[in-house]
């Protein structure tokens, strides 16, 4: 799986866009973040890791 960039991280607003009970949306978020930045960087449109990350941050976010 990806990570996030080095000099990325979620933003709060996305971390709490999901809450599933447990405490952990963060967390949750994080993970949902990097499988579909990995995701993109497998394609072709894929970018840099940062271009990845936050194309799949935006894709999250919209739903």
């Amino acid at each position: 799986m990806s990570s996030t960039p080095k000099n990325m991280r979620v933003s709060p607003l996305t971390a709490e866009s999901i809450d599933n009970g447990d405490g952990d949306s963060a967390q949750v978020m994080h993970e949902r973040i990097a499988e579909r930045a990995y995701w993109i960087s497998q394609s072709e449109d894929a970018g840099s890791d940062e271009e990845n990350w936050l194309k799949a941050e935006q894709e999250l976010q919209a739903g």
